[in-house]
């Protein structure tokens, strides 16, 4: 099994080669000679959806927006319940999350938005803010867990961030955030919880 994947990467990788060639070709024949047309299709009847999934994990970003493009049913970006947006937040890809994010197939909300609480209990600041940046994404899902884990685990940027959408609610359980936050002795994460009105007022 693994000598199979293996092949279908450098396949993969051989053909990401030749379509650029081809596109440099193109690019230098443009208005000096008749169009000249290439096709992949030949080349890509071996696609699955396991190949976009490599291409995610490896933060091949190139590797990933050809096959976006491509609009291949059997690489849907939204398979397994949108699994290739939620791994790439959850390790904080952000370029690639960015890429999935511009394709109108990947729901960033999907499982209860669990692409953004994984992100920011990771504390990677600049996926949350990419996906705070997309409508759809409720950064308050499952009893404002984002900002309860990340403030837990003291990550004050995206504490910062969470904060600054209306939608989340700081002083959610009890003020579980700000309760856990000192806990921990995380002070700039308390000190940003504390400057939320919503938190001083719920603690008097």
């Amino acid at each position: 099994m693994k000598s199979h994947h293996h092949t279908k990467r450098r396949q993969f990788s051989v053909l990401r080669q030749t379509c650029k060639l081809w596109k440099d070709i193109g690019e230098t024949l443009k208005g000096r000679q008749a169009p000249l047309t290439f096709s992949v299709d030949s080349l890509t009847d071996w696609l699955t959806y396991d190949d976009l999934l490599f291409e995610v994990q490896e933060g091949k970003a190139e590797s990933l927006r050809f096959l976006l493009a491509r609009n291949d049913p059997r690489a849907h970006p939204s398979a397994q319940d949108n699994y290739a947006i939620i791994w790439a937040a959850r390790r904080g890809h952000s370029e690639t999350v960015g890429l999935l994010l511009s394709d109108s197939r990947v729901d960033p909300s999907a499982r209860a938005n669990e692409a953004i609480r994984y992100a920011a209990k990771k504390g990677h600041s600049e996926t949350v803010w990419l996906l705070l940046s997309d409508s759809r994404v409720d950064p308050s899902a499952q009893a404002n867990e984002a900002i309860r884990c990340s403030a837990i685990k003291g990550r004050a940027e995206t504490v910062r961030l969470l904060l600054s959408d209306s939608r989340v609610d700081p002083s959610a359980q009890a003020n579980a955030a700000i309760r856990f936050a000192a806990y921990k002795i995380h002070s700039e994460t308390v000190r940003l919880l504390l400057s939320d009105p919503r938190v001083v007022h719920s603690t008097k």
